[in-house]
């Protein structure tokens, strides 16, 4: 009985500092990976891209903003904790536990590149659309389109024609931007 007690005590001994560098691990990298998505947050928050955004989805200036630098900073806590998750069973030699997700991992970093391809094309069709957008508004509004239909028609009710116009423009530049933007994206 007390060889079968010893030799626990040297296992646990010899197991402990492994648990002690897993669990230091454990906490530094959540640590890390609540700092740095507050301050992703917090740099996002400060930039008017949910405005923005908002205006892209809607169509309509000042319409709705999106919290987009909450959805970013979730992403990046998540994707940071899987990785302090892999180091994490690494530090206790579960390799069986870690092989699946260093798989995902790298599926994930693998795709990255295309992500990224597909988000600058879209920033590409939405500023081509937007610049296209005020031409087409700016040019109804020099040839007045408006007043001009309003008096063919000889209605009293005022018939904006220059922000449909524009608004299909706009939505007719994204879609010839989208077999582009799903290509990049795989």
């Amino acid at each position: 009985m007390i060889e079968v007690w010893n030799e626990s005590v040297a296992t646990l001994s010899e197991y402990l500092p492994n648990l002690v560098g897993a669990l230091a691990i454990l906490l530094v990298g959540w640590l890390l990976a609540t700092v740095i998505a507050a301050g992703i947050r917090r740099v996002l928050a400060h930039t008017s891209l949910g405005k923005r955004l908002g205006e892209w989805v809607t169509g309509e200036e000042g319409e709705k903003e999106i919290d987009v630098g909450e959805s970013i900073s979730r992403v990046v806590y998540y994707l940071l904790l899987v990785l302090v998750f892999v180091a994490f069973l690494q530090a206790l030699r579960l390799t069986l536990a870690t092989e699946p997700l260093n798989e995902m991992l790298t599926e994930v970093f693998a795709y990255l590149p295309n992500l990224i391809g597909g988000v600058i094309l879209m920033l590409a069709a939405w500023l081509v659309a937007t610049i296209m957008r005020a031409v087409i508004t700016k040019v109804a509004n020099v040839m007045k389109l408006d007043e001009r239909l309003g008096h063919e028609l000889e209605s009293e009710k005022s018939t904006s024609i220059a922000k449909p116009m524009a608004d299909v423009t706009f939505w007719l530049v994204i879609i010839v931007f989208l077999p582009a933007i799903l290509g990049a994206l795989g």
